[in-house]
């Protein structure tokens, strides 16, 4: 069963999807930090990431991996735990050309749907850009999380004050709403709402009560 997952950013979904994957006993997918991944290794090696057949080329020679430790996720560059080194702000302003790269987000698919494979009869949950449109286009549950972009703001402000970073709400606000434009009128894995996906807004909402009702609906489809 595949359980894909899309949104905004900021809108939740990466902490819900993995709470929801553990609660599941899913094998979990956050395609978000495949790009960030990437985004590290050409920084480190020092590529152009306006340059599509040098990103292309660093990415065939690179294994990008991840998987959930006692609650946690832990991403891995060839090996490497590069968990917290992808979360900076210099990672987040370095994906999005690399992400709008057809042949990249080509090879990226390629590389995602190899996890519905590790899956085999149990259960997927994958979450980020175009999960629920076009990766895993035939997912059995689809959900899209939003939230008002100040919420979203406020939420990543917290998320980086915990890890001693500190960013201005308005900052992050502004980064968000570039985030979005960029996002939508992306000519690849474009933000979009799947026609059958559920729709949830988490403004209001805390993390367990969007993993309750997340968790309710996958179950009732189990069930069926």
């Amino acid at each position: 069963m595949i359980v894909a997952i899309d949104g905004p950013a900021g809108s939740g979904k990466s902490t819900v999807s993995r709470l929801l994957s553990a609660r599941l006993g899913a094998v979990y997918l956050d395609s978000g930090a495949m790009y960030r991944t990437l985004a590290l290794a050409c920084m480190e090696e020092k590529v152009d990431t306006e340059n599509e057949d040098a990103v292309l080329a660093l990415f065939k020679s690179i294994d990008i991996d991840q998987k959930i430790v006692e609650g946690g996720q832990v991403v891995l560059l060839n090996g490497r735990d590069v968990s917290e080194a992808i979360r900076t702000l210099e990672i987040t302003a370095a994906v999005p050309p690399i992400a709008a790269m057809p042949r990249i987000r080509e090879q990226m698919r390629v590389c995602q749907r190899a996890f519905g494979e590790k899956a085999g009869d149990g259960m997927l949950v994958a979450e980020g850009r175009d999960m629920t449109t076009i990766v895993f286009a035939d997912a059995d549950v689809k959900f899209y999380l939003d939230a008002s972009p100040m919420v979203r703001a406020q939420r990543r402000h917290n998320e980086l004050k915990q890890k001693g970073v500190e960013v201005g709400i308005e900052e992050l606000a502004r980064e968000i709403e570039r985030r979005d434009n960029s996002d939508i009128r992306r000519e690849v894995g474009a933000l979009k709402i799947a026609e059958d996906s559920v729709v949830i807004d988490t403004t209001g909402l805390g993390i367990d009560q969007v993993v309750d009702r997340l968790y309710e609906e996958v179950q009732s489809r189990r069930g069926r």
